[in-house]
């Protein structure tokens, strides 16, 4: 799909078939590549809620995942995604507008969002990534060996299952309990905060 120089939005899977599909490509500021990318998951979703939203110009990049159904999810990621690009150096402020206009714009309480979001930031000529979640999102980092760099694991009760041996890897993708959420950023959990 060649490559994408935004100056910060965000884009959502609807059209997509598969991950694949959807895959877009990013030369950020820092010139690291990004791709991202949203699917409807393994076979339980309907429709695709998710948001990807880039910004290159500040190295910053989040996966934000709509959860609720089509009256709360949708909406709830379109509003993270939002507030995230708008408060990217701040994620626990961009989660706290995003709440209160979760609120104000009639979001159901059982409408929420979870996120991960990744900035790169360069501090004395080494590169860091600054990263920030909340919700059944977990995120790896893989190096230019392949070889598993970092893993933040996820707040899903299947997640918590799967670290405490009680389910495999495999079961948890097709447990029944898989879309259940300990956390998120919703009216219902407003008092939390992102890792």
């Amino acid at each position: 799909r060649g490559l994408r120089n935004a100056i910060g939005n965000w884009y959502n899977g609807k059209e997509a078939k598969d991950l694949f599909d959807s895959a877009r490509q990013y030369e950020l500021a820092s010139r690291d590549l990004v791709i991202a990318g949203t699917d409807t998951g393994v076979g339980y979703k309907y429709e695709n809620q998710d948001r990807v939203a880039i910004s290159p110009k500040e190295n910053f990049f989040a996966v934000v995942d709509g959860m609720g159904g089509p009256v709360g999810g949708e909406q709830a990621a379109e509003i993270l995604a939002n507030s995230l690009l708008g408060k990217i150096n701040d994620s626990e402020l961009a989660c706290a507008e995003a709440i209160e206009e979760m609120s104000t714009a009639g979001v159901e309480r059982g409408g929420g969002a979870v996120f991960a979001s990744a900035q790169i930031v360069t501090v004395g000529g080494a590169k860091f990534l600054n990263i920030s979640s909340w919700g059944d999102v977990g995120v790896v980092i893989f190096g230019q060996d392949k070889s598993v760099k970092f893993e933040l694991g996820d707040d899903s009760v299947v997640g918590m299952l799967v670290k405490n041996g009680a389910l495999t890897e495999d079961e948890a993708l097709y447990s029944s309990h898989r879309n259940i959420v300990s956390t998120a950023v919703s009216q219902k959990h407003k008092n939390e905060k992102p890792k």
